[in-house]
């Protein structure tokens, strides 16, 4: 029934769908809040809707967003939302999930776990966008608009997991109104017109590549079991491309960082999904063609891999007994959804391009981090290979969402702390390994560095006498993220000020993305030109998306670094590499890797606080050991501190590859690698 107390309507997008239904309340509603920007297809629709008076109230896009929400005690509230849409995703999980006729009849073909887990995590990216929306909603109406809850509502698209947001919604007081999307009608999510799309197009590619290559396939045995590698076939350990340096040079941050002293040779190593904006030097290009890598991508230049008819064939197969566990739930009575369909078959078709893939390319071991999918993972688990994800941030333990695990058979982690975790999220993992730092390798080689003296010496003869390391939080402009430009703008604001202030003080900025850094912050361009004048400041910017300058190698330059308590991983860098750290935490994150000693030691809430303790700390440094020391907690972020994080990883790779290579099965492979790695290492760093 419809609400004419209702006076202000949010919703989550203007489509012609939530046009009808915003319709209905033409007579009550003054205002209605949209979330994301009106595309020009809506915008037609929405001026034909003014003109023929369906719509008459104001329209407004939102502009607040995730990281303004806060509690009374002025604590950011994002953790606690995406702790709520990870509660109603597990509830889902045990309701919905595990229970369903279809999933387990799919059991034959693939493990259930993970294809439970490829749902899970559809299911949390859906329950995390909503429940951010509802937070936000409800803090504008509470902090700005002041009205009472009987006259705002929040609409969005019904989806297939509506009824228990209704019910999260209403717990909070909160009124959630929906309209059906696009073939979305009740709790039904149609997606089989986008799967049968993609299938026509490898259908079409598949017939071309047949024409112009054949492969033969290196794995025998069917579908049906596991298949395995011929041991006289080629081989490979696969990469996916994660935006970071393709350089050779220890002193940079690069893709290869594990393979260095692992003993595995290049010419056995493919690295995929490359892409750039810029074309690759001659240099790069010249010595990966000299170390034999294989380079596969989308840009001129890079060869790219197509998928062949093996893509269609497997598709059909998994397709047609797809349809034969539906017609085994029909006779046994059990509604199947046409939603768990849909998903199906998009996985089915995912699985099928990386079982083409993995095939053609002779793929034994796939090494990713969050960037690799259940289709993969199930794919490689056919073909009798392992896949291995590595943990590179320490900014997991705030709110570990699904995301960080495809269920792949090995995991990475730097200490125990970080396994707890991941299980936090139960992940489907065999093994985690304990490596320490991923990168405590790459301090030794800058330490030695000519520019990281010279810069020193060029700020000291400026008259500096103390020195600044910053390293800064990415932002983006989107009511969904914390972090907006003009945050990041603030940041840089206070230390120019600073700067600019004292005489004595030098800066080292060393942004997370600096690609587009100086348009993010155009604000303080200002700023910028009269502390690059003074000669006291310094950007260290990067080519890639990824930055390939170590953080190790900024800290060396400076006496203090600076980080954001959500991008602790870089502070932990500067640290390992001996430099005093502290963490700025002005969005009042809780942290337990710092909760019974850190505070106030190296976390510090806003900039007034910390620049105070900074200047007690350079008039006597003696009176404040404990200042960016992190000592009473290191052992919970690296339990080696040893530099040889990368060889651990690099070592259990080869091993298990040289496994798979002689013949052995993945499990007895994972075994005897297990056993190797605790005689090395320890019988406390592999679980």
């Amino acid at each position: 029934m419809q609400n004419n107390n209702l006076r202000i309507l949010f919703v989550d997008r203007i489509t012609f769908f939530s046009l009808m239904h915003l319709s209905m309340f033409r007579q009550s509603v003054q205002t209605i809040w949209y979330f994301d920007p009106v595309r020009s297809s809506a915008q037609r629709w929405l001026r034909l809707f003014r003109i023929l008076g369906l719509i008459r109230a104001e329209m407004r896009q939102i502009e607040n967003y995730i990281g303004q929400v806060r509690n009374q005690d002025g604590d950011i509230e994002i953790t606690r939302l995406r702790d709520y849409a990870r509660s109603i995703s597990a509830k889902i999980r045990q309701e919905q999930l595990v229970p369903n006729p279809l999933i387990k009849a799919m059991g034959l073909e693939w493990a259930t776990d993970k294809v439970v887990l490829y749902f899970e995590k559809l299911v949390e990216q859906e329950m995390g966008t909503e429940c951010l929306r509802i937070g936000l909603a409800e803090w504008v109406v509470r902090t700005q608009l002041h009205i009472f809850p009987a006259q705002w509502a929040l609409l969005i698209e019904r989806k297939q997991w509506f009824l228990y947001l209704e019910e999260h919604a209403r717990l909070q007081g909160i009124q959630l109104l929906a309209y059906p999307g696009f073939l979305n009608l009740g709790n039904i999510r149609f997606r089989l017109f986008p799967a049968a799309k993609k299938t026509l197009r490898i259908l079409l590619r598949s017939v071309q590549n047949r024409w112009k290559r054949a492969r033969e396939s290196v794995y025998v045995g069917d579908l049906s079991g596991e298949a395995t590698i011929e041991q006289s076939s080629p081989s490979t350990i696969a990469i996916r491309y994660w935006h970071r340096k393709l350089s050779f040079d220890p002193t940079k941050r690069s893709e290869f960082f594990w393979l260095n002293g692992s003993g595995i040779p290049y010419s056995e190593v493919l690295l995929y999904d490359y892409a750039t904006d810029k074309p690759l030097d001659a240099e790069t290009l010249n010595r990966i063609k000299m170390y034999g890598i294989r380079l596969l991508g989308h840009d001129p230049g890079i060869p790219a891999w197509s998928p062949t008819w093996r893509k269609f064939k497997v598709f059909l197969q998994i397709g047609l007994k797809l349809i034969l566990a539906v017609l085994t739930c029909f006779i046994h009575r059990q509604w199947v959804s046409l939603h768990y369909v849909g998903i199906l078959l998009t996985l089915a078709l995912d699985y099928a391009h990386w079982y083409d893939f993995f095939t053609a390319n002779y793929v034994r071991v796939h090494i990713g981090t969050v960037n690799t999918s259940v289709g993969q993972v199930l794919a490689l688990d056919a073909l009798g290979g392992v896949s291995i994800a590595y943990q590179y941030s320490t900014g997991v333990t705030l709110s570990p969402p699904t995301v960080l695990t495809a269920g792949e058979n090995v995991q990475f982690v730097f200490s125990s702390v970080f396994e707890q975790t991941w299980r936090r999220v139960e992940p489907l993992v065999d093994s985690f390994v304990y490596t320490g730092f991923i990168y405590d390798q790459a301090i030794q080689a800058v330490r030695g560095l000519d520019r990281v003296a010279e810069t020193r010496r060029q700020l000291q003869a400026n008259g500096v006498r103390f020195i600044l390391c910053f390293f800064d939080e990415n932002s983006l402009n989107r009511w969904d993220v914390f972090h907006w430009d003009d945050d990041a703008a603030d940041d840089y604001e206070y230390l120019l000020k600073w700067l600019l202030a004292d005489p004595t003080l030098g800066v080292v900025f060393k942004p997370k993305v600096s690609t587009n850094l100086f348009r993010r912050i155009a604000r303080v361009s200002g700023l910028i030109d009269q502390a690059m004048q003074t000669g006291r400041c310094r950007f260290l910017t990067s080519d890639t998306l990824v930055g390939s300058i170590f953080p190790a190698e900024a800290a060396l330059m400076a006496d203090l670094c600076v980080g954001w308590l959500t991008g602790t991983t870089a502070a932990l860098e500067a640290h390992l590499a001996g430099v005093r750290s502290v963490l700025i935490n002005p969005a009042r994150f809780s942290s337990s890797l710092f909760n019974t000693w850190g505070q106030d030691r190296v976390v510090f809430d806003n900039w007034s606080s910390l620049r105070t303790m900074v200047e007690k700390y350079r008039a006597a440094p003696e009176a404040y050991p404990g200042f960016g020391d992190w000592s009473p907690g290191l052992d919970a972020f690296d339990p080696f501190q040893d530099g040889q994080a990368s060889l651990r990883m690099g070592s259990y790779i080869r091993w298990v590859y040289e496994a798979l290579k002689q013949g052995a099965a993945k499990e007895t492979a994972l075994a005897v690698v297990a056993e190797k790695f605790k005689q090395r290492w320890g019988d406390n760093h592999i679980t």
